[in-house]
């Protein structure tokens, strides 16, 4: 090994140092590879690979897909699995590659600046040749022709007219269910003359019907593989923040799963589960993310008459049940609470 390396004793300065910076070029490359091909690797290093790299679950799936979902919780890596699928499109001459976040700000900010996931991150230097990042437009021109284009998702419209190879829809379930799927729906127009389109999605779930839609997909030809062994277009890959350990800063881990462990939160956005809506329930989860569906009290009208529910529990030890209280007048609901009093004390509270 040391008969490949040059001896320095003969060298000049300028080829010492031209050598000094070609091993730290080497190094800095090596160091940008993402994907090993060891079964089941963990990401941590080994052997020919000195530094963090991609888990097996963050390499791109062998077979022919159209649509792979990142369907985890925070801090498992989906941003940075999603550039790199970017930079292995950008790879081909002249590709041209869409990037949408659910505005033009975060598109830039997170999707292109981030310093860890973004795409600046994960493309060499050397391969750019120029960068615009105006809020307006948000463009990233390499040398071998290719162009990555980002858009914010606030309306469809956004997307009218462009054509594209390849596309990353970033925070998929953050975007208005107002227009998402509409969002989505113009993006595959913008995909009709691809050769092979593919989109990559990253995202932490929620219950909205977008989201849903394309989960029911990935799991009925999940299904469907079992069965017939047809591969999926539509993959979901799932995983748990604490998959990435290595990654993250353990204190803030302890503290996330301490304080959200086995709350509705903590469920989504820690193992990324996605949480269904209780069957038969008035108010569905996504209703509560909709912002104006929540009226304020000074914005209620004259209330002629008011009702206060009560659901009381029927034990009284410290197992028991909540009692559930709801006010409502001509309709509107005007409190929702619960608590553990005693008879006498929720009467006391009404």
């Amino acid at each position: 090994m040391v008969e490949q390396f040059a001896d320095p004793s003969v060298m000049s300065e300028e080829q010492l140092k031209a050598e000094v910076a070609a091993l730290v070029r080497a190094d800095e490359l090596s160091a940008r590879r993402w994907a090993c091909e060891v079964p089941e690797c963990d990401g941590l290093p080994h052997a020919g690979w000195r530094h963090h790299h991609a888990r097996a679950a963050q390499r791109r799936p062998l077979w022919l897909w159209t649509v792979w979902m990142l369907l985890t919780g925070r801090g498992w890596g989906k941003s940075r699995t999603a550039a790199e699928a970017v930079w292995e499109w950008a790879k081909t001459p002249g590709s041209q590659i869409a990037v949408v976040a659910r505005n033009a700000t975060l598109v830039r900010d997170i999707c292109f600046d981030s310093p860890k996931s973004g795409l600046l991150s994960v493309i060499p230097p050397e391969e750019i040749v120029k960068y615009k990042s105006s809020l307006g437009e948000t463009t990233l021109l390499l040398k071998n022709g290719t162009l990555i284009r980002g858009f914010g998702a606030e309306t469809p419209d956004n997307l009218r007219g462009w054509a594209f190879d390849k596309a990353w829809l970033d925070e998929y379930a953050a975007w208005s269910r107002h227009t998402a799927q509409e969002v989505y729906d113009m993006v595959w127009f913008c995909l009709r003359e691809a050769e092979l389109p593919q989109v990559v999605i990253s995202t932490t779930p929620k219950p909205l019907p977008h989201v849903k839609r394309l989960v029911e997909r990935g799991r009925a030809q999940e299904k469907r593989y079992r069965e017939s062994g047809e591969p999926p277009r539509v993959v979901l890959t799932r995983g748990h923040m604490r998959e990435n350990d290595a990654n993250l800063s353990e204190a803030a881990r302890a503290e996330l799963e301490e304080d959200c462990a086995g709350t509705r939160l903590g469920r989504q956005e820690l193992p990324g589960e996605l949480l269904e809506d209780v069957e038969g329930a008035l108010w569905k989860g996504w209703m509560l993310e909709v912002e104006g569906f929540r009226w304020r009290p000074e914005h209620l009208p004259d209330l002629q008459r008011v009702v206060v529910a009560v659901d009381p529990a029927t034990k009284s030890h410290e197992n028991a049940d909540m009692t559930a209280f709801t006010v409502a007048g001509r309709g509107f609901p005007v409190e929702s609470t619960f608590g553990d009093d005693r008879p006498r004390g929720y009467l006391a509270a009404l």
